[in-house]
Formats: C-alpha cells, structure tokens, sequence
C-alpha cells in the first residue's frame, strides 16, 4: 500500500523544463509618468513663461478691424441679394414675353386713343399713312390726336373712351349678360376702372426754338409729371389764394 502511494506521488511530481521561467527575476514595469522621476520633477519646476500683454491701443486697432471686416461681410451681403432680386426682376420682366403683347397693345390704343380709325394715325411720311375720307369720318375728332380744342376732348370722351371702356350692348339690343368687367371687345378684363387724369403743366418748363425765342421766351409741355403744375385755379385761369378766393363770375358755372 505503501509502495503505490510514493508511485503516484513521484508521478504527480512537477518535472522543471528548460523553457520554464518562473524563477526568473523580471523587471518592474514602469509608468509613462511616474511623478517621482527627478526628470520629471525638474519639469515641473520650470518656470512658466509670462503672458505678455501688449498696449490698450494696439487691441483698439485690433477691434476696429474686425468691426470693419464684419461691416464689409454685411454689406457684400446685401449686395449680392440686391442683384439676386434685380436678377429675377429682370426676368419676370424680359424673360417671358410674348409676341401678342405688342398686337394687343395696338389694338387697345386704336379702339380708346384713336376711336377705331386706322387712317391718320402715324407719321404722316411715313408710306403706309393714309388720309381719311371726310365723308366716312364725319367727325374726325372721335380721334384723340385731332383735338383742338375743349369740345373736341369732350366729343372724344363721349364717344370715343366711354364705350370702348365698358362693354356696349349687343347688336339685338340684348344686355351683355356674363361679360361685367369686360371691355368692349369682349376679350379683355378690366381692373379697377378707368381714370381720365389732367396734367398741367408749370409755366417756364422748356425752352422755346432759337428762331421764335425773341417774341416767346417761355413755353410749356416738357417734363411730364416731373414738371406738373398743383395750383389751384378760377374761372379763367386765375390764381386761387387765400385773400383772394375764386367766385363765380357768371351763371354758366352755377
């Protein structure tokens, strides 16, 4: 029994090899940063550099650039938006034009300036003018470029603007029912409602020509709307102020 033991116990006896090294003495690892290491400590103690901090004028300058540099950021800002709305202005403008635009003007400014004539209408030198004849323009005032005087534009009111602006009745005589805005030829839309605007003209607005300057120094009708006169006026023309107030001069303005 006793034999079997020693046996078993000499078999489970831990034989050493040679590429065993447990009882080797190894080496203690070290730390990256060991706050013991006289290297590192002569580290710590170095002095640190000084912050150096230079004249209050010098940071001013330094601050009035940047401000400058943000106020010229803004500025090409708004600038570069500006041509990026005057771009698209531009082509909602030029971009999309159509070709009947220009048919559809003329046929507006023959029916309400020219009272429907196509003849003297244009540049008299032009070949293609034509002369009316008298017996078919029994009055050649329905055209607005024959007024002459004040009977004449109310003549052209009456009959040239007034039914053109609105439609007329039907050649039955019938209500035009379903066409309410429209003008009279039946096609185009009205918006809002048409304004007959008088502009005067202030006295000494252009310059005479050089052959008539002697015997009339003055002359009106240049400027448009930029020279209108806003005066308010009498019976004749007369000057409205206020110690001399306008009064009517005779039963025709009553």
């Amino acid at each position: 029994m006793l034999i079997t033991i020693g046996i078993i116990a000499y078999c489970c006896k831990k034989v050493p090899s040679d590429d065993d090294h447990v009882e080797t003495d190894e080496e203690e690892p070290t730390l990256y940063y060991d706050p013991q290491d006289p290297t590192n400590i002569a580290k710590a103690e170095k002095a640190k550099k000084e912050y150096v901090r230079m004249e209050e004028e010098f940071y001013q300058g330094l601050r009035h650039r940047k401000e400058e540099e943000q106020e010229m950021k803004s500025l090409m800002r708004d600038i570069a938006i500006y041509f990026c709305y005057v771009f698209i202005v531009f082509i909602i403008a030029y971009g999309n034009q159509d070709f009947n635009a220009f048919l559809q003007k003329e046929a507006l400014k023959t029916a309400v300036i020219h009272g429907g004539l196509t003849c003297e209408v244009g540049d008299p030198d032009d070949i293609r003018y034509k002369e009316c004849d008298p017996e078919e323009v029994e009055f050649p005032e329905i055209d607005f470029m024959n007024i002459r005087q004040v009977n004449d534009w109310f003549y052209w009111l009456n009959n040239t603007v007034k039914p053109n602006v609105r439609v007329q009745e039907w050649y039955n005589g019938k209500p035009p029912y379903g066409l309410r805005g429209y003008l009279e030829d039946r096609s185009n839309r009205i918006i809002g409602y048409a304004i007959v605007r008088q502009i005067r003209q202030a006295h000494g607005t252009c310059k005479s020509p050089k052959v008539i300057r002697n015997h009339i120094e003055e002359c009106t009708g240049s400027g448009g709307i930029v020279h209108e006169d806003y005066l308010d006026y009498c019976v004749g023309w007369s000057i409205k102020t206020p110690d001399t107030p306008c009064q009517l001069e005779s039963e025709e303005y009553m």
